[in-house]
């Protein structure tokens, strides 16, 4: 007897789908008496006025850059207050500098370090069997001096800045003192009253001299 096959079961039926529905929500008219939508700030200013706002601030953006320049070279480029700048100064600091030999380590010869320049450059002068730095300062001393004594002066001059160059150029005229001897100095103590000591025939017990009136005489010659 020969085998038989069952058919496949049918499929099932399809689900059936509710019916969709579509809902409008109903449109409100606007009241006559509502407000007016609200407005931006930019909304309600007219186009000069924004032109105007638009250049206000590009005006204080380049303001803030120039004094933000400002502060930068003012705190950078600025010396710290009480720093010296004058000539006396930079010409000080400039002799230090020449003073020190910065190619050696101070770390391994600091005395080196901070007057190997000097060393280099010092001579001894004929005269001299030592010489320091301090030798240097006093040879200033006098170099100024000199040149300010030397310099060339008119009777209208203060008296204090006259008397101390005329006073120099008598002293270094040696042929005038030669020719002179000793007469400039008689003249001068005709002029200031006699001095005991000086005079020969000075007696003490006479009341002719007057240390006040030698004082007063002495401030008039200057």
């Amino acid at each position: 007897m020969a085998d038989t096959v069952d058919p496949d079961p049918p499929p099932p039926p399809p689900e059936e789908v509710p019916p969709t529905v579509a809902v409008t929500q109903p449109i409100t008219p606007i009241p006559a008496d509502a407000p007016p939508p609200r407005q931006g700030c930019m909304d309600k200013r007219s186009t000069l006025e924004k032109v105007l706002l638009v250049l206000i601030i590009i005006i204080v953006i380049i303001v803030a850059l120039f004094a933000a320049a400002f502060l930068v070279y003012y705190f950078f480029s600025t010396p710290p207050e009480g720093t010296c700048l004058s000539d006396k100064c930079v010409n000080a600091a400039s002799r230090l500098k020449d003073y020190m030999d910065e190619s050696v380590d101070p770390c391994d010869n600091f005395y080196e370090y901070a007057c190997g320049g000097w060393m280099r450059r010092a001579s001894l002068e004929p005269t001299e069997n030592m010489r320091d730095m301090f030798t240097d300062v006093e040879d200033d001393f006098y170099r100024n001096m000199r040149y300010l004594l030397e310099e060339r002066f008119s009777k209208d001059d203060p008296k204090f800045e006259r008397l101390p160059r005329e006073f120099y150029r008598g002293c270094m005229n040696l042929a005038r003192i030669n020719d002179r001897g000793n007469q400039p100095f008689l003249e001068f103590l005709d002029k200031v009253g006699e001095f005991p000591t000086l005079a020969e025939d000075w007696n003490v017990t006479e009341a002719g001299f007057s240390l006040e009136q030698t004082i007063v005489n002495l401030a008039k010659l200057g």
